[in-house]
């Protein structure tokens, strides 16, 4: 429980604020009603107590999964796009040939290297 305030109520006013944090309501109300309620206002899950530490954990591994998705796998600099899951890349629309080396290294001087030799 947050002091002074019920979880529904603060999940009201992070929407309103357009706030898209994910969040997960741990709650002692387990009735259909307490649970519709919470999804419809915004929750991106809701576990009632008590909950085992694991399924909580497997619920924000989710959760984080849902609301990074595809953002964080596709990473850009202007024209500039490189797929982190098929390690590959393309600027302009054109595909550019990353030797297994490239691939393996996230650093800055690839993108840098890349770009400079592609633009």
């Amino acid at each position: 429980m947050v002091p002074g305030k019920d979880g529904l109520s603060i999940l009201k006013q992070l929407r309103r604020q357009n706030n898209n944090t994910p969040v997960i309501l741990l709650t002692a109300r387990n009735e259909l009603d307490d649970r519709l309620q919470g999804l419809n206002l915004g929750a991106d899950d809701y576990i009632a107590k008590p909950f085992f530490v694991e399924e909580l954990a497997a619920r924000i591994h989710a959760v984080v999964r849902r609301s990074v998705g595809e953002r964080q796998n596709i990473l850009s600099i202007g024209a500039l796009k490189l797929d982190r899951i098929t390690r590959s890349c393309t600027c302009n629309g054109r595909v550019i040939e990353l030797t297994s080396r490239d691939g393996r290294k996230r650093n800055r001087w690839i993108w840098r290297r890349l770009l400079v030799s592609n633009l």
